[in-house]
């Protein structure tokens, strides 16, 4: 199963890597149109996410992909979120349980098979 839904944006990802908090990341994109009417204007977001965390989350709007995202801008780095600490709590049964439930009703791929999609 492949499940990808509300997504904010249409992500452009790319194989631009750094590590953030010991976690290999990839570059992603999406370059907005602002229509102001008697001008047009382009905000470009970018974030960098790590499929290790294999979970649709990030700051604000900013989800939709193959991995927990741990930085991301937008207006040329004007606004920046990004993760200080990550903390896995490998003991909370509760967690366990749902990367279980996920790894039963998942298809497992790698980033190239999944780009290739």
């Amino acid at each position: 199963h492949l499940l990808i839904s509300n997504q904010p944006f249409e992500w452009v990802i790319t194989d631009e890597t750094k590590t953030i908090q010991n976690f290999i990341c990839y570059k992603a994109y999406y370059i907005e149109t602002i229509d102001l009417g008697d001008e047009v204007k382009t905000n470009t977001h970018t974030v960098w996410f790590t499929p290790d965390l294999p979970f649709s989350y990030g700051p604000g709007d900013y989800y939709g992909l193959p991995g927990v995202i741990l930085e991301a801008n937008n207006m040329l780095g004007k606004y920046t979120y990004g993760a200080s600490k990550i903390e896995l709590n490998i003991e909370n049964s509760k967690l366990e349980s749902n990367i279980r439930k996920l790894q039963e009703i998942s298809k497992e791929m790698t980033l190239d098979e999944f780009m290739e999609m």
